[in-house]
């Protein structure tokens, strides 16, 4: 699913398209009730993509490919619909404590960091699967969704990544496409003049 581009293209052009409706609907008037049903849809879509497969997870449950095929085809889009509506939402001036919470500067820290963290977290597991040569017994939840080792790596490896490659790539991105000043506009004896005109006189 990983390995193949086109099954990742949806939630891209879901984001190009997120993009583009920031732009064209700037500072767009919602009403209570559409602001409403936008919770509603968002919150319906994000509890069934985590609770949809639930059932796939009893022990029980026998293999379904449509099951699957299914989860695989509208998770992504159903998660990414509940943050397109979130950051929307924010853009526009509509908050809330939930969306204050997810301001929070703090959250700045992993923004820089989630890409690397994508980028090395494979590696890490795959890596110290394939150096175990005992069996590992996990004695509750916690121990299984808690490594503390596997999360210092991959925290390390990210912030190396970030560090040295990530953010000087996007600072020489930022340098290569750096985006002219748009002209300031001033108003002098009844005529519009741009700052470079203003500078010539």
């Amino acid at each position: 699913m990983y390995s193949f581009p086109p099954h990742r293209s949806t939630v891209y052009i879901m984001g190009i398209l997120l993009g583009y409706c920031l732009r064209k609907y700037r500072g767009i008037q919602l009403t209570k009730t559409q602001l409403r049903l936008g919770w509603v849809v968002a919150t319906a879509c994000v509890l069934v993509s985590l609770l949809g497969p639930a059932p796939m997870g009893d022990i029980n449950y026998q293999y379904n490919t449509t099951h699957a095929a299914i989860y695989a085809a509208f998770a992504p889009i159903a998660w990414c619909i509940f943050f397109a509506w979130i950051v929307f939402v924010s853009h526009n001036g509509y908050k809330n404590k939930f969306t204050e919470m997810l301001s929070w500067k703090g959250f700045q820290v992993s923004t820089k960091l989630s890409y690397a963290i994508y980028l090395t977290q494979f590696p890490v597991f795959f890596f110290n699967v394939g150096r175990r040569r005992h069996i590992h017994h996990y004695y509750n939840f916690v121990s299984i969704i808690l490594d503390t080792n596997e999360f210092i790596c991959i925290f390390l490896a990210s912030v190396a990544l970030t560090i040295f490659f990530d953010a000087p790539f996007q600072n020489i991105k930022k340098l290569i496409f750096k985006r002219a000043p748009a002209p300031s506009k001033k108003l002098e004896n009844g005529l519009v003049k741009t700052s470079t005109q203003i500078s010539s006189d």
